[in-house]
């Protein structure tokens, strides 16, 4: 086997007023078990803030002589996780630019990428402009030239303005298709060698699948063009931006090195459950006996205050609190247990996947898991072509 896979989780840190642990709503539970529970890797999306409440005198005072990794280790010193921040690229889906003036960000990459800095970033991703599904040819191409373009500037930032910032670069990549994904991606080594960047250390980070994550054999089809024209360069870690689920096990086969997903948390806001091997149940359809088998701490919390007490917190207002377990709380605290729960399934796969010592285990195990999914033994089917 390969190096062992990493998963950034995504965590939305600021959620309002500075202090970690402050606010949020379900965002505040899931920090506190974050960090309490010392996860090594957290992927950032640079613009959250922007969903929450969150003014440009509260912003400003979140950065006053510190980082984000700093306002954490306030919390526990002991913890310093790695930080993947990536450019908000995502915002960009269906808005050509989304506005910040009132945080006195442009949308340009050394805009972004002194935002990323501030955050206290290990990985950070170039500021691109993602391809939906249906946006016409030649808007497309436009997209893939601004999204090269700052690449090679994220490069020169990286590794001639900032030299000392310490921080490694992954370069977005996109395509609807395998065509079109490779012919970005050999525009962008092409680039990056006649500009002088090819010997130095990046990534390559694809983006805009998340539109396509259902599409399986598409994934698998625009995954494998990007890792052919890669493999005629030179070896570089693969992530992939915002797919998890099912198909996970079968890219990893492919060959990616991590991704990172806030599937966790979206599962949990619509009271979705997961189950070991990627299933999915209605949360107001779990037992006891599901809470017993899976045994994690969040669903041990859940059995010990009563299942059917959960569920009917769950149906109050959001303001009211309530007596379980020995605590008062309200209904964000079973939401984060449902989403921590979800969470710790995932690790647990990954854990699982990491632990396999050979190719051919890894194999067996993926038909196994395919049994009984069609779309499963479908892409099987398909590895067995590349």
């Amino acid at each position: 086997m390969k190096g062992r896979i990493k998963f950034f989780p995504i965590v939305n840190f600021i959620t309002g007023s500075p202090g970690i642990l402050r606010n949020g709503g379900i965002w505040r539970w899931i920090k506190v078990e974050i960090i309490k529970k010392r996860i090594p890797n957290i992927m950032m999306q640079a613009l959250h803030f922007v969903d929450f409440n969150v003014t440009s005198n509260i912003f400003n005072k979140w950065f006053e002589g510190r980082t984000l990794k700093d306002w954490i280790r306030e919390v526990d010193k002991n913890y310093t996780p790695k930080f993947f921040v990536d450019s908000g690229g995502f915002k960009h889906l269906h808005n050509k630019e989304y506005d910040l003036s009132d945080y006195n960000i442009k949308p340009t990459q050394e805009d972004i990428f002194m935002l990323q800095l501030r955050y206290g970033a290990d990985f950070v991703a170039s500021l691109d402009y993602p391809i939906p599904p249906n946006l016409n040819y030649k808007e497309a191409r436009k997209r893939m030239e601004l999204s090269i373009k700052n690449c090679l500037k994220l490069m020169e930032l990286v590794y001639d303005k900032y030299s000392n910032c310490n921080v490694f670069p992954y370069l977005v990549v996109h395509g609807r298709n395998g065509y079109e994904a490779k012919y970005y991606t050999q525009n962008l080594f092409k680039n990056l060698e006649e500009y002088g960047y090819l010997d130095k250390p990046f990534g390559i980070a694809i983006g805009s699948l998340v539109p396509i994550k259902n599409h399986y054999e598409l994934l698998f089809e625009i995954i494998c063009s990007i890792k052919n024209v890669i493999e005629q360069y030179k070896k570089v870690n693969v992530h992939v931006f915002g797919i998890s689920g099912y198909i996970i096990p079968f890219l990893i086969y492919l060959g990616i090195d991590s991704f990172d997903s806030n599937t966790y948390v979206q599962a949990a806001q619509n009271l979705r459950y997961i189950m070991e091997e990627n299933y999915q149940k209605n949360f107001y359809a779990i037992d006891e006996k599901d809470l017993e088998r899976c045994g994690c701490e969040y669903c041990l919390y859940l059995l010990n205050g009563g299942i059917e007490n959960a569920k009917k917190i769950l149906k109050s207002r959001g303001y009211l609190r309530h007596e379980f377990n020995g605590e008062r709380i309200n209904k964000s605290k079973i939401y984060s247990c449902i989403a921590m729960h979800n969470l710790e399934v995932q690790i647990r796969l990954i854990n699982k996947l990491n632990g396999m010592k050979s190719k051919e285990e890894f194999l067996n195990w993926l038909i196994n898991y395919s049994k009984g999914r069609y779309s499963g033994l479908k892409l099987i089917s398909k590895l067995s072509d590349n």
